[in-house]
């Protein structure tokens, strides 16, 4: 139960019982619309009751959820439980639920005295999970990086041991008590993933025959605010018309499609995707005929797309405000650097630790090499302890230059193995550059950047290629 004010109207033992909010209130009106929740108050992660109680439903995570929380293993069921440990054992379901067993944390409290504030820390987590493509997990993990320096969320105060401190009216003033004891907790699936894809800009808008597209900029957005994208086309035999709108999602998306508009007859559309925006997949094709706005279900795409296409046919009239992809929950996470060193021997390193986290967000770490031996190299250390996986690194080369790159492994930061072969890096344009795979155990990586002398065979004639990499981050992914 909570309240506000009005419900608690000064006197714990006799509220106003109309202006409270009960678990079940709560679980009345959330049944298949909530998969993720954070609530930011005392005891709404406690589990002493967690429950259905003969339809008097008990316990926060139960009533957003629907299912209890409880340790994985022998009758563990998605259907009905979420996982105790979100963050070290996440389920595989589709729900996620952070909060506090004992006292929460005031927004306007220093968790460990000299951190920023509670709030800073809740405001960069829902940045890092809803402006990137990453889990809920790395997004606790960036936001602890920020508040607390290097380290990941589980080893935080914020998740381990810290006072909650709140103002509390002792009869005559306010004062703060500390709370010992308190902790954030993450069940069920800390793997699901809140970023949701749009469409960040069109790219053209073509046709053939008879066709119109009007206002072609308002599918661009990630809500709907009326303003809609007008495609029709129209069939005047022996022409054959077309009306088609190619767009950048702005990312590399994957999972269900959503479309919201409207069409004023019934109207044939398709929907297509791509990668590379030449080689082209469809998703689905259909009839709509729905005279007032809503999201039309295209259909799920499992492989990675950066770019999609809307592809109206005669007789067809259609508004469309918004396209919306939502990630399916993951069955497995990728592993990441997260913290990072450098070491110079004749080269230049600039700003190794933008090589830290799971995205690749434009802030580039740059290895510079110009002469001949010089090397220069970014050791970071993976997320999860261990690693194993299909290694990539995001990253690019200064115009002018073809870089040479190197990567090594270590399991205990003193003996190293190469992975893969030299990679020579030409392209000025980022990419996943695929280093290679290692299915043992890792726990750091070494980028190296090294200029050896070349030598032409039978003429005595020495050279080598000055490198000039940048390195956004590094992707390992675990092998099926």
């Amino acid at each position: 139960m909570f309240e506000d004010n009005v419900g608690w109207n000064g006197d714990r033992y006799n509220p106003n019982h109309e202006n409270l909010v009960y678990d079940m209130d709560v679980a009345y009106e959330t049944t298949d619309k909530t998969f993720f929740a954070w609530i930011n108050t005392c005891l709404s992660a406690n589990l002493t009751y967690q429950d259905n109680n003969g339809g008097k439903i008990q316990g926060m995570p139960y009533a957003w959820t629907h299912r209890q929380v409880r340790q994985k293993g022998q009758g563990f069921s998605t259907n009905y439980h979420m996982s105790i440990d979100g963050y070290g054992d996440p389920d595989d379901g589709a729900f996620c639920y952070i909060g506090f067993p004992w006292g929460s944390a005031a927004l306007n409290q220093a968790v460990t005295g000299s951190s920023a504030v509670y709030a800073q820390f809740v405001e960069n987590f829902f940045w890092y999970a809803l402006s990137f493509d990453i889990s809920v997990n790395h997004a606790l993990d960036e936001a602890s990086f920020d508040n607390f320096g290097p380290y990941m969320f589980d080893n935080t105060p914020l998740a381990t041991y810290f006072s909650a401190v709140w103002p509390m009216w002792n009869g005559q003033e306010w004062v703060s008590t500390p709370w010992p004891g308190c902790k954030l907790v993450v069940y069920g699936n800390g793997n699901i993933h809140l970023y949701e894809y749009f469409v960040h800009d069109y790219l053209s808008a073509t046709g053939a025959g008879i066709w119109s597209i009007e206002n072609a900029d308002n599918i661009e957005g990630g809500s709907n605010d009326g303003q809609y994208t007008r495609m029709f086309a129209y069939t005047y035999p022996p022409i054959y018309s077309q009306a088609v709108i190619r767009c950048s999602i702005g990312w590399e998306a994957t999972g269900h499609i959503y479309v919201y508009g409207y069409a004023t007859t019934y109207s044939y559309f398709q929907v297509w995707v791509s990668y590379d925006d030449s080689n082209w997949a469809l998703v689905n094709s259909f009839t709509v005929n729905q005279g007032s706005p809503q999201w039309i279900d295209v259909g799920s795409y499992a492989n990675r797309f950066r770019y999609i296409a809307v592809v109206v046919y005669p007789e067809g009239d259609i508004y469309l405000d918004s396209v919306l992809v939502i990630p399916e929950p993951r069955q497995t996470e990728t592993y990441y650097v997260y913290y990072t060193s450098e070491f110079e021997d004749g080269g230049v390193v600039n700003n190794h630790q933008y090589l830290r986290g799971s995205y690749h967000d434009a802030n580039f770490a740059q290895i510079y090499c110009p002469d001949a031996e010089d090397m220069g190299q970014i050791i970071g250390t993976m997320n999860e302890g261990e690693a194993s996986g299909k290694i990539e690194i995001y990253g690019k080369t200064q115009s002018g230059y073809d870089s040479e790159l190197y990567v090594f492994r270590s399991n205990d930061y003193s003996n190293w193995y190469q992975v893969g072969s030299v990679q020579w890096i030409t392209s000025t344009q980022p990419y996943w550059i695929n280093v290679g795979t290692y299915s043992g155990n890792f726990i750091a990586l070494a980028v190296v950047v090294y200029c050896p002398w070349y030598e032409i065979p039978g003429y005595g004639i020495y050279y080598y290629h000055p490198s000039n990499l940048y390195v956004d981050c590094v992707r390992v992914t675990p092998l099926s």
